[in-house]
């Protein structure tokens, strides 16, 4: 009886100490998800409701409006901006399990691809980067060579002209009438352009006291177009800004020679003024140049999660912005175009005389983090071009330099901004440049050699890219 009662109770002590081990290791596996923040609502540590909006609290359960990273509720994780939830983001995160692919700003498990980071490019299974693959990776950029989860592109492919162009029908304007349109989708990156015909038919006399590259007097009457690129890409420091002097070993170089060895998929020309003495300079996330002038005057500073502030270089601090997420700084030659989503200027082409003359400008415009529009307007007055930004969706826009300066290079479209004289005409490509009207007009003559001269396009100091 005795020897009964024992082996029931070693069955029952067995039986416990079997269950105590499974439900410790439950709750170790359920912890494990998130060990180091509680998320029960209420509790103000990690991302809680407020109102409509979803802000980050951190471990002194204080709102901290610069948190910038992966975060945690009842519903997933997420990603945050300056403390509040951002479901525009595109790319990859890190939180302490792992870098994560999200979409719309929250981890999508499904996602078997390749993404990009600032330390390059990797293979992704079920929304994490895997770190145990190595091996081959196609898709339409080319071939990569996966060791380890980093991947690097071994041989590329890119689209000719003919897979680049599509029926301009088949796109959505959102004014005008678009009359070509392109389409470009690599790994995380989709661009679609439309040429867009928007306003009457203008007059204008060209003259050599008001353009320079005009060496015979002549009145046009022509039609404006503004060529849009809408850009979106799945990480927005892909947006990115290079002078020619540190790529190139030049002050200034063609638009299409500093794409082509930056590897850049969609550029435009840069700024008019990129160095002054009064502010200092940052690219790619790393100060460039250093000034210790104090200055009031408003550049365009691009954060690393794409947002955009308008405000004037604190120089004292620019390290520390650098710190804080500060990628790109630009100044511009006639500042800002869009300005929250309404015109900024609209008598930037009305000259001292009263007349009005138009050349063409680009610009740069930003419609969410992930989205950006690239823009060259063709002999459009700049109230039409802004116009034209506004119905497509830019809520802020800058005007960078204009002129026969304005170029669209485009990779697997052509050569928009190194060729001269005749060279120019007939070429597959996105954007005209001014010269090669010039020219076909006859408005600028011949050199000494009785060969047509165009002036040939501007060398920029720098430019703004995509890659």
């Amino acid at each position: 009886m005795k020897g009964n009662i024992r082996r029931i109770l070693s069955l029952i002590f067995a039986i416990t100490l079997f269950s105590s081990m499974f439900i410790s290791n439950s709750v170790f596996t359920a912890a494990a998800v998130d060990p180091t923040i509680d998320i029960t609502p209420g509790n103000k540590i990690g991302l809680e409701k407020e109102g409509n909006t979803w802000v980050y609290y951190g471990s002194d359960k204080k709102i901290n409006t610069k948190y910038v990273g992966m975060a945690k509720n009842q519903y997933g994780w997420w990603y945050v901006t300056g403390g509040k939830l951002n479901t525009t983001y595109v790319g990859l995160a890190k939180n302490q399990y792992g870098w994560w692919y999200l979409v719309n700003g929250k981890i999508n498990k499904s996602y078997n691809s390749l993404a990009r980071n600032d330390y390059g490019w990797w293979y992704i299974k079920n929304g994490t980067i895997d770190f145990k693959f190595s091996g081959t990776f196609k898709n339409n950029m080319g071939t990569w060579n996966v060791k380890s989860g980093k991947a690097t592109l071994t041989s590329k492919v890119f689209p000719s002209i003919t897979n680049y162009e599509v029926d301009a029908k088949s796109v959505t304007t959102k004014t005008g009438a678009v009359v070509r349109a392109w389409r470009i989708q690599q790994n995380g990156l989709y661009i679609e352009i439309h040429r867009v015909k928007y306003g009457d038919k203008i007059t204008q006399r060209f003259i050599h006291s008001q353009d320079s590259q005009v060496k015979i007097e002549k009145t046009l009457t022509y039609q404006p177009y503004a060529t849009l690129a809408i850009t979106t890409v799945d990480n927005p420091t892909r947006l990115g800004v290079v002078s020619s002097k540190s790529l190139m070993g030049t002050n200034s170089s063609y638009v299409e020679d500093m794409a082509k060895k930056n590897g850049a998929v969609i550029a435009i020309n840069g700024e008019a003024q990129v160095y002054k003495t009064d502010h200092s300079t940052v690219r790619n996330g790393k100060v460039e140049v250093s000034s210790t002038a104090s200055t009031k005057v408003k550049y365009l500073h691009i954060y690393r999660d794409g947002s955009w502030q308008f405000k004037a270089m604190d120089n004292a601090n620019i390290n520390k912005e650098v710190k804080n997420g500060l990628y790109n700084t630009l100044v511009t030659m006639q500042n800002l175009a869009v300005n929250n989503g309404k015109e900024y200027a609209s008598d930037r082409d009305t000259l001292a005389n009263g007349q009005h003359y138009y050349s063409n400008r680009t610009m740069l415009g930003r419609i969410s983090n992930n989205k950006t529009v690239f823009a060259i307007g063709e002999f459009m007055p700049i109230i039409n071009l802004e116009r034209v930004l506004i119905a497509y969706g830019v809520s802020n826009a800058i005007i960078l330099n204009g002129g026969n300066c304005s170029s669209m290079y485009v990779k697997g479209v052509g050569n928009t901004t190194g060729a001269i004289g005749k060279s120019l005409k007939n070429l597959n490509k996105v954007t005209v440049l001014e010269t090669e009207y010039f020219g076909n007009n006859h408005m600028i003559g011949n050199n000494s050699q009785g060969y047509e001269m165009l002036g040939g396009p501007c060398k920029e100091p720098d430019m703004i890219y995509i890659k």
